[in-house]
């Protein structure tokens, strides 16, 4: 149950802080009600025989303890009265002497362990310091000196040395006279002697630090002197200081009986046994003290009212000497007294938490030396023997306590704590650290006659290693990936949980008052026979194993002391006995009644009566099984019963929160458990009282309410919010809902405080994954918020949904962050690996800059700092050692050490981020390739064509060029991410390019549904580089065809005469249909008679589009020879050109038609021409011959004719003068 964690934390933490140990008390508080037989948990460990109380039987004879001295007598007197008349110590007195001494042994704290202080004794020569096993708190411990070797005889002195510690011993002379003789005793000297059963307790077995009587004559007294009283160093030098002789009644002084101390020096009184406050305290009684005039004399009168006899212990400065008279008054009377020395002295104990090096500590005084501890590993103790001092009154001794550790310890794995118990001065508890040894030393201011206790704990730190994270990315199956996701990785941070646990002690006893406030009321009988609430109740605390067998049947490792107070309609105990026994307080219980109503406030009121000791924790255990108030708050149709009066619920709950508000604000830790509690009013926790009419209550309802529990929790609430203000993790809770059943087990549980457990955890915990611009997120989020809606989970190893404990999924899209953060106070259980797991995408960049830096023949991976990263160490086999881009910037786990104590959570310290692994993911590409197809026939090989790619359009970005050539004239674009390209061909001369696919659609998925080669069997694509290939094919179809030169001819024929050498004719080629047809690159040529054949070609005619082409061929009409008729002929040339399927244009075809004969007549029709060759025919006419009509008329010619022969004439005679000059 949560209670039992909490209440057993607080209570460890609590009593932490002032170095005590604490034990399991209050777990069997928690008994309370519950199931009678419940065994608490066995708390400590077996007492020390040095531990175990000494008795005898009870008897009206006095029996001394010590039965091994043949001197040892019974007393069979009366020493009360000779007359025996008066009352003698009875048995009941004798028992509850018995049972005081057992609850004495349960109140000593801090004792110096017996096995350590007394081991001094077998070094003496003929004694040593005894001392007591326990110390009642208030006390000193005192040397008491060892008497097993006194063997004076009557009136013969015998000279004895004591050995105080290693460096000093005190030598006297001692002896005795008078009517009795003497032997060393025992402690106690018998079952009713109040010194060794109270105050100092617990003597060694074989120690007898008592001078006891032998039985003899009556009305007589021994006197035993110690004189020449001297303390010598070893070497024999003596040396004087302050120190306390102690003198002390070792028996009991009774009517009739005196005891008297003399001194050398002034005598006072220190304490008496038992103090005020010890149980049975009221049994007892103290004679007369009669001091003389100088104080060097004191003399105690005996016990005269028939109870028990206390006795007085005093001491006396430096003495040289002392003695001490001893009266009786029957024979059967005996006496004893008992000598110490009161020291200043220190001793140093170690105590070991879970240590893996050896510790030892080291008490010293530079003036009386030193002692040490043993050695002390895993979780152990142990104490020094003591060092003591003679210290002037007014120079307070220096002391220093030193721990040391094992070599190659390191104390950095170690707390180290240091307490000064008893009277050490003002002191700086903080250890310091000797720069040379590494040994950590405090020192104090010990006052003369005090002791210090310097106390080192040493544990070893709860540690609790970095988390164990790491970040992992798996490429997701292809084939089962969504569409538009088929490159998708999921990505996972993981971080194992841990818890690591150390359990310390203290090494002291807890010193813990608990108060009962318990409800006797009329309800608490309800049940029946033996299961009634109150039988419950008395059961779990006086079974075995209840309650008060917790408290105090482990004396060694808790000093607990208990009140009960209870309520009904009135006070009942008033809590002032104090029980400080199993008995006593079995004893309280079991005689409890109940009956009356439930007045909460009257029980509470009265712990503020209650005397607690100083050092104690104060503990509050509320007990109660209904509402407040003579009957109980309830309700008839909503109309309150109870008035304003004093009994009134609403008065008797008022004036609980305030005396519960005094309880908390005085450092009270206080338990409010309700058992079977009715639910029957809810009450407003924030208020400090309720109020209202009848009709008309206020800060409480009879229906549930928002905010409103019951008066209980109110009543913890309030108390709550009033806490001390000095008192550190002070408890304060309520257990509103226990059933009288389980009250047994949370007291039972609570008492589990001997121990302290520490856990620490990882919590506050963050993952924080800063992605890559390499990477896209493929989750939803709310982009105003940031709030992360889906594609983010949290797995765990070990299955369970972690849901609830997430306190926020977001993502920055600024930062590109993902952060996922659990729940304050969750903390990752040990051993389960929490994974937040989300998919994520290569970017467009990471595919781009890939494709790029292949293209530029760098690595692919190639990052901006110039360098192919791979993915670190365990980040999975899809990125360890294999190149990628890093899918984050930064990746890292924000936590804190969370501390818990007892299952409590108290506080968590923020540590260092740890940062995750970098993995990569990785990227594919494709490629294009360009394949060409030629029409009608392929061109040289020679012939280069070029290639651009271009992004998104033929107009887009172009991102290369290739230019290639024959005979397979095709390209290759490599390394493409994913895109849309477009590929572009330079025209070329001569032909039309044309393609069906020159657009391509580059996807993700294509690329990486791609299977190649190097894929893995099971086939997840393995390769990255142009995965897939993408055919573009273009047809390069001929659009220019050239009609050859000479294809179209003319030839020309002379009728009539020859040709002569100057003859030439010239001929025209024109277009026609259409009018814009090609013309050849001569459109007019000449025949000569130097011409073959007298034929001659027009040029080439380029066509560039299919079509029929027609032109015309004349002479021309220029520049005509004389004598001639020129034809008038008139030629049709038809060209046609054809395209194939392709576009292609195929080779021109040539026909020509005549149209007109030579005398430039129509024929009738037009007449083909099938040698392609369009002849025209010129006729030689003499004059005579010449026409008349038609054409040129013969006067016509005759003119010419006449012309000409005239001119040719003139040409012969002017030849021939000039000639003739010449010969002349």
């Amino acid at each position: 149950m949560k209670r039992i964690a909490e209440w057993f934390a607080a209570v460890g933490a609590a009593a932490g802080r002032k170095g005590k140990r604490l034990v399991a008390i209050v777990a069997a508080v928690a008994m309370l009600g519950g199931v009678a037989g419940v065994s608490a948990t066995a708390m400590a460990d077996d007492q020390s025989a040095g531990d175990t109380q000494q008795t005898t039987a009870t008897t009206e004879t006095e029996t001394p303890a010590n039965t091994d001295s043949k001197d040892a007598g019974t007393d069979t007197g009366n020493k009360d009265d000779l007359a025996k008349a008066a009352a003698t110590k009875s048995d009941d007195a004798a028992s509850a002497d018995t049972d005081a001494a057992a609850s004495e042994l349960t109140k000593q704290t801090a004792p110096a362990p017996t096995s350590t202080l007394n081991a001094q004794a077998t070094e003496a020569t003929n004694g040593s310091c005894v001392y007591a096993g326990t110390v009642a708190s208030g006390l000193n411990n005192v040397c008491w000196l060892d008497m097993a070797n006194f063997t004076a005889a009557k009136k013969r002195s015998q000279s004895m040395r004591v050995k105080l510690s290693d460096s000093l011993t005190m030598k006297f002379n001692i002896k005795y006279t008078g009517g009795r003789t003497l032997h060393s005793a025992a402690v106690p000297t018998w079952n009713k002697a109040a010194f060794g059963h109270y105050g100092y307790t617990g003597f060694p077995e074989g120690s007898k630090p008592a001078l006891y009587q032998n039985t003899g004559s009556a009305n007589t007294t021994s006197t035993v002197e110690l004189a020449d009283i001297k303390i010598v160093k070893a070497d024999g030098s003596e040396i004087t200081g302050n120190y306390s002789f102690m003198m002390a009644d070792a028996e009991s002084t009774n009517t009739n009986e005196s005891i008297s101390f003399t001194s050398s020096n002034k005598i006072e009184q220190v304490a008496q046994f038992p103090q005020q406050g010890d149980a049975n305290y009221k049994n007892y009684a103290f004679g007369d003290q009669t001091f003389s005039a100088d104080h060097k004399t004191v003399t105690g009168g005996g016990v005269s009212t028939g109870a028990n006899p206390g006795i007085y212990l005093y001491k006396t400065k430096s003495p040289d000497t002392v003695s001490v008279t001893m009266r009786v008054n029957d024979t059967g009377e005996i006496q004893a007294a008992i000598f110490g020395v009161l020291f200043s002295n220190a001793e140093t104990t170690v105590t070991t938490n879970n240590a893996s090096d050896t510790f030892a500590g080291e008490v010293e005084s530079q003036t009386y030396g030193s002692e040490q501890t043993d050695g002390v590993t895993g979780s152990n103790s142990a104490t020094s023997k003591v060092v003591n001092m003679l210290s002037d009154t007014d120079v307070p001794e220096q002391v220093k306590f030193t721990l040391s550790s094992s070599e190659n310890t390191n104390w950095n794995d170690y707390d180290v704590s240091f307490t000064c118990d008893g009277d050490c001065g003002e002191y700086d508890a903080t250890p310091q650290i000797d720069t040379a040894t590494g040994n950590r030393y405090v020192t104090v201011s010990v006052a003369s006659e005090k002791s210090a206790h310097g106390k080192w704990v040493v544990t070893k730190k709860v540690k609790l290693d970095t988390p164990k994270i790491q970040k992992s990315i798996s490429k997701d199956e292809v084939d089962s990936a969504a569409t538009g996701q088929k490159d998708s990785y999921t990505l996972s941070l993981n971080v194992k949980g841990n818890t690591v646990s150390g359990t310390t002690t203290s090494g002291e006893k807890a010193k813990i008052d608990v108060v009962f406030v318990l409800d006797t009321s009329g309800s608490m009988k309800d049940g029946g026979g033996n299961s009634t609430r109150l039988k419950n109740m008395q059961n779990a605390i006086t079974s075995d194993g209840g309650l008060s067998s917790v408290l105090f049947n482990s004396p060694d490792k808790i000093d607990a002391q208990a009140h009960v107070i209870t309520f009904a309609s009135d006070l009942g105990l008033d809590g002032t006995s104090v029980l400080s026994t199993k008995t006593d307080l079995d004893n309280v219980v079991n005689g409890l009644r109940a009956n009356g109503g439930t007045h909460w406030e009257k029980g509470l009121k009265q712990v503020r009566n209650i005397s607690t000791r100083p050092g104690a924790t104060k503990y509050v255990v509320f007990l109660t099984d209904g509402n407040p108030g003579e009957s109980g708050w309830s309700s008839d149709n909503n109309t309150i019963i109870w008035g304003d009066y004093n009994n009134s619920a609403r008065s008797v709950y008022n004036a609980s929160v305030t005396a519960g508000k005094q309880l908390a604000e005085s450092g009270w830790n206080i338990l409010n458990v309700g058992v079977d509690m009715p639910e029957t009013v809810y009450v407003n926790p924030n208020v400090d009282s309720v109020g209202g009419t009848s009709s008309r209550p206020t800060d409480h309802s009879f229906t549930k309410k928002d905010g409103y529990v019951s008066p209980l929790e109110a009543l913890t609430a309030r108390e709550n919010a009033n806490k001390s203000t000095t008192v550190k993790d002070q408890l304060i809770k309520a257990y509103p809902k226990t059933t009288s059943n389980e009250l047994a087990q949370v007291f039972k549980d609570l008492g589990q405080i001997i121990t302290t457990t520490t856990t620490k955890s990882y919590g506050k915990v963050s993952i924080v994954d800063t992605l890559s611009d390499y990477v896209d997120p493929l989750f939803g989020y709310d982009k105003r918020s940031g709030e992360i809606t889906s594609g983010v989970t949290v797995v765990t190893s070990d299955g369970s949904n972690v849901d609830a404990e997430v306190a926020s999924k977001t993502y920055d899209a600024a930062t590109r962050t993902v952060t996922v953060t659990f729940k304050d106070g969750f903390t990752l259980a040990k051993d389960v690996t929490y994974s937040v797991q989300f998919k994520v995408k290569p970017s467009d960049k990471a595919y781009e800059t890939y494709a790029l830096n292949k293209q530029s023949e760098k690595g692919g991976y190639t990052d901006t700092d110039n360098t192919v990263h791979q993915g670190e160490t365990g980040t999975g086999t899809d990125s360890e050692n294999k190149d990628g881009f890093y899918s984050n910037t930064e990746a890292h786990l924000a936590y804190s050490e969370c501390t818990a104590v007892n299952n409590v959570a108290k506080d968590c310290v923020s540590k260092d981020n740890v940062t995750y692994q970098k993995p990569v993911l990785q990227v594919k590409t494709g490629k294009i390739q360009v394949t060409k197809n030629w029409h009608p026939d392929n061109p040289a090989n020679d012939t280069q064509i070029t290639f651009e790619l271009h992004k998104d359009s033929a107009a887009g970005d172009k991102l290369g060029e290739q230019t290639v050539s024959g005979p397979s004239w095709s390209a290759t674009f490599e390394n493409l991410a994913p895109g849309k390209y477009v590929v572009v061909e330079k025209a070329i001369n001569g032909y039309t390019s044309k393609s069906d696919n020159s657009t391509v659609e580059i996807t993700r998925d294509g690329l990486w549904e791609a299977k190649t080669d190097d894929d893995n069997p099971t086939g997840q694509p393995a390769a990255a580089d142009n995965v897939k290939t993408y055919n573009v094919a273009f047809t390069n179809a001929r659009n220019k065809v050239n009609l050859t030169e000479n294809s179209i001819k003319v030839k020309k024929t002379l009728a009539g005469r020859n040709w002569q050498d100057d003859d030439s004719f010239t001929f025209n080629i024109t277009a026609k249909d259409p009018e814009d047809a090609p013309q050849p690159t001569q459109t007019e040529v000449t025949v000569s008679n130097r011409t073959t054949d007298h034929t001659a070609g027009f040029g080439v005619i380029t066509y560039s589009a299919a079509g029929t082409y027609k032109y015309t061929v004349t002479e021309s009409q220029n520049s005509k020879i004389a004598g001639l008729l020129y034809s008038g002929a008139e030629y049709e040339v038809t060209v046609k050109v054809a395209a194939d399927a392709n576009g292609a244009l195929s080779e021109p075809t040539v026909s020509v038609k005549q149209l007109k004969d030579d005398n430039g007549k129509n024929l009738d029709s037009a007449k083909d021409v099938t040698s392609n060759v369009a002849e025209f025919t010129n006729r030689y006419v003499a004059v005579s011959s010449l026409p008349l009509t038609g054409g040129k008329s013969a006067r016509d010619w005759l003119v010419y004719g006449g012309g000409l022969g005239l001119m040719a004439l003139l040409a012969a005679a002017g030849y021939t003068v000039w000639r003739k000059r010449q010969l002349a």
